[in-house]
């Protein structure tokens, strides 16, 4: 067993950095980087880490962190080509759409300052106003390592209706995984969500936090198979 995690002091500078360093590598524009910023400014080690993530040996003050993967292409369960949602990268679609920067808030959870600040690999998820597809979206994730910082922003446009499955698969049992599942359903919309962990070898908490606008509406569903404390 590792040695219990030493926390060191919060410090704003060190934070900072971390951005600053994240940011950079993925060329973001100042209103990202600020964003990130007061992000880490809000993230408080001391009430987040307990027994339970002592034997990760967590050292938060060791910036950057690793980045996740997922597979970047989507498919329908049947196997078949998918058309939606659209996605890519969470840094493509902010160059190519500032203003999704609003839809990426976060939650209740203590964990997601630090998602929000500190990611390196993110993803987007777009479903056009009107979409009405039969066949559900797939998105699977691959492995993590060390600390792994995941934000997922959901944008659904008026009156759409999807299906999505997001799939976890794999991973190090010395890994702590964050996910924060964000963004925007717009009015009218019906949205069915799929979470599904595939017998996890890792520590994973999932946020979700999404706006629904008028009368939208999203059903959510859990699995987890496996895994090891």
């Amino acid at each position: 067993m590792s040695e219990p995690a030493v926390v060191k002091e919060n410090s704003a500078e060190n934070y900072e950095e971390a951005a600053r360093s994240a940011s950079k590598a993925l060329g973001e524009s100042d209103a990202e980087l600020e964003k990130r910023i007061e992000s880490l400014a809000e993230f408080e080690p001391g009430s987040v880490l307990d027994n339970r993530y002592t034997r990760l040996s967590l050292d938060w003050a060791s910036m950057p962190v690793s980045a996740s993967k997922f597979d970047e292409m989507t498919s329908p369960v049947s196997g078949a080509a998918a058309v939606s949602p659209a996605a890519c990268r969470l840094s493509k679609r902010l160059k190519e759409n500032p203003r999704s920067l609003e839809n990426l808030k976060g939650g209740a959870s203590k964990w997601d300052p630090l998602v929000l600040g500190a990611w390196q690999e993110g993803v987007s998820l777009v479903y056009k106003a009107g979409h009405k597809e039969e066949r559900a979206g797939y998105v699977a994730f691959g492995d993590a390592t060390g600390l792994a910082l995941e934000p997922i922003l959901l944008e659904v446009g008026d009156g759409a209706e999807a299906e999505l499955f997001l799939h976890w698969r794999g991973g190090s049992d010395s890994s702590l995984r964050l996910s924060l599942l964000t963004g925007v359903v717009g009015a009218g919309a019906k949205v069915k969500l799929f979470i599904f962990n595939d017998e996890p070898a890792y520590h994973h908490s999932i946020s979700i936090n999404l706006r629904l606008e008028k009368e939208a509406k999203v059903e959510l569903f859990g699995l987890w198979t496996g895994g090891t404390w």
